[in-house]
C-alpha cells in the first residue's frame, strides 16, 4: 500500500509543496516550490500533470510519519 501526502505552506518568500511518500514502510519526499501561493485547482491540475516525474528522495527504511496526536479528553481520563 502507498500513502502519499502533500502539504503546502508558506517558506518566505515562496509557497512550498512537500510531498510525503510511503511505500512497504519506506519514506521519501519531494520539494517543489511553487512561488506565489497557489489555488486548490492550481495546485491539483500541477500534481495531476507532474507528479510521475517528480523526483524523490532516497528511500529511509523503518521510517514512519508522526504518530497522530491523542484525544486530549481521553489523555485526562487516563
Amino acid at each position: 500500500m502507498v500513502s502519499v501526502t502533500l502539504t503546502v505552506f508558506f517558506e518566505d518568500p515562496f509557497w512550498v509543496g512537500l510531498f510525503e511518500r510511503v511505500e512497504r514502510g519506506a519514506l521519501t519526499v519531494s520539494r517543489h516550490v511553487f512561488g506565489a501561493q497557489p489555488s486548490d485547482r492550481e495546485v491539483y491540475e500541477w500534481l495531476a500533470a507532474v507528479y510521475p516525474a517528480l523526483r524523490f528522495s532516497p528511500p529511509v527504511e523503518g521510517a514512519s510519519l508522526r504518530p497522530a496526536a491523542a484525544n486530549p479528553k481521553r489523555r485526562q481520563r487516563q
